[in-house]
């Protein structure tokens, strides 16, 4: 791509104040490398406690060509699905996360950058277009799959995506919730055998998309994460071009 690459900002993980250790934002470093080795530069987005408007300061990262909703260890508060928490010791995200990485999904949907969400980046994405999401898969029991574990997935892309082929296909998994209701204006491109959803995205958007296991942590012969970071860093990359071109 040469040397003008497209510039991801990644939202970064968040751990509070555990004993002695302050609290941290933090990024797992496959996703700074994978996204690197395809192409783009990358800058972590950390949220501030400050605020839960968080429009202001996303207005000034117009230098972004493309977004990133990472992982996330603790689940989405049930209350921005209209839920009560239904299990108990569960670690919760911070409701400043949800809401930051709800703000940069609007800047997506408005400016037409290209978006990548993973794992809970997928769930915050359901959530934010009035989606819910089933708070515990295993006692559910709407699954057989084991989702902390490698399992096959089924692709049926669309014209939309037509740059990702049909198939069924072997992803990582690490992760105990999934998509309950769908939000609106989301289509589904990938699920399990007995109907889970693992991908997602909206057919009128440029690339917005999200896959519920992590393509940045690569299986041996992960084809299908290969082609999808390559296609968002594609689009990223058109992004930068088409603002060059102002």
């Amino acid at each position: 791509m040469g040397p003008n690459l497209p510039i991801v900002g990644i939202t970064a993980d968040y751990e509070p104040q555990h004993n002695e250790n302050h609290p941290r934002h933090f990024l797992k470093a496959p996703y700074v490398s994978t996204l690197r080795e395809a192409g783009a530069l990358v800058v972590i987005l950390p949220f501030q406690f400050s605020d839960k408007d968080f429009s202001e300061d996303i207005a000034q990262w117009d230098f972004l060509d493309g977004i990133l909703i990472s992982g996330s260890g603790p689940d989405i508060p049930p209350s921005f699905y209209g839920k009560n928490k239904e299990i108990e010791n569960n670690d919760w995200m911070v409701d400043e996360r949800f809401l930051f990485e709800k703000a940069l999904i609007k800047k997506s949907e408005d400016d037409a950058t290209p978006c990548l969400g993973i794992c809970s980046g997928l769930q915050v994405l359901n959530v934010s277009r009035g989606g819910s999401l089933l708070q515990d898969i295993p006692s559910s029991k709407t699954s057989f799959l084991d989702h902390k574990s490698p399992h096959n997935i089924q692709v049926q892309a669309t014209p939309s995506i037509d740059w990702l082929p049909n198939g069924t296909y072997q992803v990582n998994s690490f992760h105990h919730q999934g998509v309950d209701q769908i939000g609106s204006g989301l289509s589904v491109f990938a699920k399990t055998s007995d109907g889970m959803v693992e991908g997602v995205f909206d057919p009128t958007h440029p690339f917005l998309v999200a896959v519920q296991w992590h393509p940045e942590r690569l299986l041996s012969g992960d084809n299908l994460s290969k082609m999808i970071i390559r296609q968002f860093v594609l689009s990223c990359a058109a992004r930068k071009a088409e603002k060059n071109k102002r």
